[in-house]
């Protein structure tokens, strides 16, 4: 079975879940509501692509790409990670912990295909991996020494500390946290597979599924808890949205250019 084939079963199959246990409770049909914003034409076009898209508010891509191609791989991680968030935020209302356990089964389920799917196969796109990883490298370290405060000033993040504010924003730093760097090799968390990888630096194909890894769980934590947090306020001078921009800046210069 092709990957699109596979992704698009896989898919109906989730939504068919979802929308049957949002008869009996209706937060789940916000989950669902992911799959609106997300379209596959499993068929192949006269140059052997598929017609897919994402339109969500992380990176909206459109696109007629190849099943093995690198875009192939961020749309479909994209689509992971708006599933991520939307079951991070429901899943803890859902008062029964067997409907807790069915909706984390499907987004598991769904999203070993996509790991699967972005990893094996993939054809390499060219990437400037000394200068990522130098990048990168200082936003992890600027990440982390930043998040001990919760405002700063736009666009000019310091590094200061307020044990207060540190202890409010643990989560979200320990995402960042989770990567480390020794002898042109990253070690990070993946969040899917849930446990340690060890990556080379010079491997486009888990370079992307690395920074996108991250990326979805950065977003949900911090997003999650500036709602919690800041809800009647712009989100732009605090920390972990600024945090968060910067690191969607180190993904589009590298791997939607």
């Amino acid at each position: 079975m092709r990957k699109s084939e596979e992704l698009k079963q896989n898919v109906e199959n989730m939504r068919r879940e979802l929308l049957n246990l949002a008869k009996k409770e209706e937060k789940i049909s916000e989950i669902e509501r992911v799959f609106s914003f997300f379209y596959l034409d499993e068929n192949l076009d006269s140059e052997g692509m598929v017609h897919i898209r994402h339109d969500n508010n992380m990176f909206p891509i459109i696109g007629h790409v190849k099943e093995k191609s690198m875009e192939y791989a961020f749309i479909i991680l994209t689509l992971y990670g708006r599933l991520y968030y939307k079951t991070r935020k429901v899943i803890f209302k859902l008062p029964k912990m067997e409907d807790r356990e069915k909706v984390y089964d499907l987004l598991l389920d769904i999203g070993k295909v996509i790991r699967r799917q972005s990893l094996l196969g993939v054809k390499r796109n060219k990437l400037k991996c000394e200068e990522f990883y130098k990048d990168f490298q200082e936003f992890i370290s600027m990440a982390v020494m930043t998040l001990g405060h919760e405002y700063d000033e736009i666009d000019h993040l310091t590094v200061r500390y307020s044990p207060k504010s540190a202890e409010k924003l643990k989560n979200i730093r320990e995402v960042y946290e989770s990567i480390s760097f020794e002898g042109g090799k990253i070690k990070y968390f993946d969040y899917i597979e849930e446990s340690f990888q060890i990556i080379p630096h010079n491997n486009a194909v888990l370079l992307q599924y690395m920074i996108m890894n991250l990326y979805i769980k950065a977003y949900a934590e911090s997003v999650l808890w500036l709602e919690a947090n800041k809800p009647a306020i712009q989100w732009c001078p605090t920390t972990p949205w600024q945090v968060l921009q910067k690191l969607e800046m180190i993904i589009y210069g590298y791997f939607l250019h």
